[in-house]
């Protein structure tokens, strides 16, 4: 590595050269590639909502969230 390294600053006009290439390779590839403003990317996801009156948080996430996540877990 250390010789690469050396290398490169000994010939500091090809590295500048070859880094000036590389960034007008990637400008040119930026501006040319097809962008879509709204691409049409659908997440796999489902909302589930459970409301129980009465009950305690605590004992909401207890007895009914963390079994009903256990069950749709394997869906």
């Amino acid at each position: 590595m250390k010789n690469f390294i050396l290398a490169a600053v000994n010939k500091s006009r090809t590295s500048i050269s070859i880094f000036i290439l590389l960034s007008l390779w990637g400008i040119y590839a930026m501006t040319s590639l097809p962008k879509a403003t709204e691409p049409d990317v659908t997440f796999p996801g489902v909302g589930v909502s459970v409301v129980y009156e009465g009950v305690s948080p605590q004992d909401s996430e207890r007895l009914l969230a963390k079994p009903l996540e256990t069950a749709l877990r394997t869906i």
